[in-house]
């Protein structure tokens, strides 16, 4: 029993040389041990800012940060400087839709006047017209107008009413004229006159003939000269016709006087 118990021991410690060998350093040096710093006794050791919170105490949540704005509002917003197509026009004021009706208006009232213009200018064709040059100029001053554009409305219309109101008293001097002719010449086929009224009554009738195709002032003046009869047909009145021939030339010196 001992001698088993020798070997044993004499087993161990020859396993534990040759673990010492093995485990030497190649220089058969042994290192130098690692100077360690020791903790002087009694220094209390202050805890990092860096050091972990105590066990229990509530860790804050540090706040976001707002340095850099997120992703999403980066960009800038569209500028509004300009605005939409569909809202770039201002909506119409009371000014600008009352300058459109009044527009609208005279453009209707213009096609109007002028469809009236040509209409009397065509129904005016009538009575002694030819080598009247007073006619001439007012239909030429008519349609002169007449051309012009809706902004001269008020002209138009102005001309037209002067126009109707010169070929109505036109036609109604040429009418008047015409009734004296047929009294004049009815004297003169029907009625015995003496030398002088047969004289008077001739130049009458040649006088408000040519009175048909002249101004109307003219027609006037001479429808009121020539329509006065003869004072007599005796020759114991010959001194009221040779008073009638003198009054006759000075009312043709009155007229040119004017």
């Amino acid at each position: 029993m001992e001698h088993t118990l020798y070997s044993f021991v004499g087993l161990c410690l020859l396993f534990s040389a040759v673990l010492n060998v093995d485990s030497a350093s190649p220089s058969g040096r042994t290192p130098p041990p690692v100077n360690t710093p020791k903790p002087t006794i009694g220094t209390p050791t202050l805890p990092s800012e860096t050091s972990n919170p105590p066990i229990g105490t509530p860790t804050p949540i540090p706040p976001p940060q707002t340095s850099k704005p997120p992703a999403e509002t980066s960009k800038r917003p569209p500028q509004t400087s300009k605005p939409p197509a569909e809202t770039s026009k201002a909506p119409p004021t009371m000014t600008t839709l009352t300058i459109q009706t009044t527009t609208h208006k005279n453009n209707i009232e213009d096609k109007k006047i002028n469809l009236k213009i040509a209409h009397i200018l065509e129904i005016s064709k009538i009575g002694h017209i030819v080598g009247n040059t007073e006619y001439d100029q007012q239909t030429a001053h008519l349609r002169h107008i007449a051309n012009l554009g809706p902004e001269s409305l008020q002209l138009k219309l102005q001309a037209y009413d002067k126009f109707v109101s010169y070929n109505y008293l036109r036609l109604k001097l040429e009418s008047n004229l015409h009734s004296r002719i047929a009294v004049v010449e009815s004297y003169l086929i029907h009625k015995p006159l003496s030398k002088k009224c047969k004289k008077i009554y001739g130049k009458q009738r040649k006088e408000l003939m040519a009175a048909l195709n002249e101004q109307n002032s003219l027609k006037s003046y001479k429808l009121n000269l020539y329509s006065k009869p003869c004072r007599s047909d005796s020759s114991e009145d010959s001194q009221h016709e040779d008073y009638f021939d003198w009054w006759d030339w000075t009312q043709w010196f009155s007229f040119f006087s004017i």
